[in-house]
C-alpha cells in the first residue's frame, strides 16, 4: 500500500511539473507570435510591394523609416544599390519568420523598410533581367550588350522630380517628340532639350551643326551651349542618324570626340550615352537599317561609355513585349519614331536608372 502512494505521489508530481511546462511555453508562445505580427503582416504578398516616386513602401516613407532615431541608421540608399549590373544584386531577401521568431530579437523600422526596398527592387531588376533574356532569346542575331559592364546603369530607387529637371538631352528626332509630346515638368515650353532648329541632327557633324540653344533661342554649336551653360547631367541620344552611312570605325571616332568636347569645356557634366532606339519594318530605309545593325552600333556606344568613365543606359530592350517581339504600338506610323507612350517609357526607365 505504501509502495502505490509513493508511486502515484510521484506520478502526481511529474504530471504537475508537465502542466507547468506547458502552460509556460503557451504563454511564451503567445507572446512572441503577438510581437512578430506586425512584421510578419508586413511580409505578406512582398512579392507585390510596390513602390512609387517618392519611396513609398507600404505607407511607411523610406526617408521617414531612416529618422527613427535608431541608432544603426542607413545614412543613403547607396546601401541598398549597387548600379554595376542589372543581376546578382540584392539576393537577400527579408529576413525569415524562423529567423524573426528567436526569443528577444526585435527588427526595426528602418529594417523593415530596407528589407521591403531590397525586396521590391529585386523583384524589378530580376523582371528587366529575363525580358532582357527573352528579347535575344528571340532573335538571336541581334548583338547582346555587356550588362555587367561599370558603365551600364543599374535598377535603382525612383530618381525625384529634381534629377529629372537637371539632365539636359542631346538627341536627333526619336528623343526629341518628348518635348512636342509636353513629357518633360516645363512640358512643350522646356529648355532641356537640345538639338537642331528642325528637332534633329547627325551624329557625324555635331562639330560643325549649329543646334538651337532654348534659353535664348540663338543657334550655337554644342560644344559652345555647353561651356555657357555647364549641364549637370547630359544624356545623348544620338546614332540613328548617320550610322546608315558610317563604318564602325568611324561612328566609333565621331562619338568618342562629342564625348572629349564635352568634357573638355564642363569637366563636372555627368553624361549618360543613351542606346539607339529598335525601329520597326514600317522605316522607309529599313534594309540600310536593321535591329541587328542597331544592337551591334550599341555595343559600340558602351565601349565608347566605358572608354571615358561615363554611363550607358540601355532603353532599347524597352520597345518588346514580355514575349521578345518588337512592340509596334509604341511608334508612330513612321516606324522610327516612338509614339507618347513610348517616349514615356524612356522616361520613366530614366527614373528608375538613375546615378547615385
Amino acid at each position: 500500500m505504501t509502495a502505490n502512494y509513493r508511486y502515484l505521489k510521484i506520478l502526481s508530481m511529474v504530471l504537475l511539473e508537465l502542466v507547468i511546462l506547458w502552460s509556460f511555453l503557451y504563454v511564451l508562445h503567445d507572446q512572441v507570435s503577438r510581437e512578430s505580427q506586425p512584421y510578419m503582416e508586413s511580409l505578406q504578398g512582398q512579392e507585390n510591394l510596390m513602390l512609387d516616386e517618392n519611396g513609398q513602401i507600404d505607407g511607411i516613407t523610406y526617408e521617414l523609416a531612416t529618422n527613427t532615431g535608431d541608432e544603426e541608421v542607413v545614412d543613403d540608399t547607396v546601401a541598398l544599390s549597387d548600379t554595376a549590373s542589372l543581376v546578382g544584386q540584392y539576393m537577400e531577401l527579408a529576413p525569415s519568420s524562423q529567423d524573426y521568431l528567436e526569443p528577444y530579437r526585435e527588427v526595426s523600422s528602418v529594417e523593415r523598410a530596407e528589407n521591403a526596398v531590397k525586396a521590391r527592387l529585386r523583384q524589378a531588376i530580376e523582371t528587366e533581367a529575363n525580358h532582357h533574356k527573352s528579347i535575344y532569346d528571340k532573335n538571336p542575331s541581334y548583338y547582346k550588350p555587356d550588362l555587367y559592364s561599370d558603365s551600364i546603369l543599374g535598377r535603382t530607387l525612383p530618381a525625384e522630380q529634381s534629377y529629372m529637371d537637371e539632365i539636359i538631352y542631346v538627341c536627333d528626332s526619336p528623343t526629341y517628340w518628348i518635348l512636342p509630346y509636353g513629357l518633360l515638368s516645363q512640358g512643350s515650353g522646356s529648355k532641356q532639350v537640345w538639338t537642331g532648329p528642325n528637332g534633329t541632327m547627325t551624329i557625324t557633324y555635331h562639330e560643325g551643326y549649329e543646334l538651337y540653344d532654348p534659353n535664348d533661342g540663338q543657334r550655337k554649336l554644342l560644344i559652345d551651349m555647353v561651356e555657357e551653360h555647364q549641364p549637370s547631367m547630359m544624356i545623348t541620344a544620338l546614332g540613328i542618324n548617320g550610322m546608315s552611312f558610317m563604318t564602325e570605325e568611324e561612328f566609333v571616332t565621331v562619338y568618342s570626340k562629342l564625348v572629349e568636347n564635352v568634357l573638355s569645356v564642363s569637366q563636372d557634366t555627368q553624361m549618360i550615352l543613351m542606346s539607339i532606339y529598335p525601329i520597326t519594318p514600317a522605316y522607309k530605309y529599313w534594309g540600310s537599317i536593321d535591329n541587328v545593325k542597331i544592337t551591334r552600333y550599341n555595343q559600340l556606344i558602351v565601349e565608347v561609355a566605358n572608354e571615358y568613365d561615363v554611363y550607358y543606359l540601355n532603353t532599347f530592350d524597352l520597345f518588346f513585349d514580355d514575349n521578345g517581339e518588337l512592340d509596334w504600338t509604341l511608334y508612330r506610323d513612321d516606324g522610327l519614331h516612338p509614339n507618347k507612350e513610348g517616349l514615356s517609357r524612356v522616361l520613366e526607365y530614366i527614373r528608375n536608372h538613375k546615378i547615385w
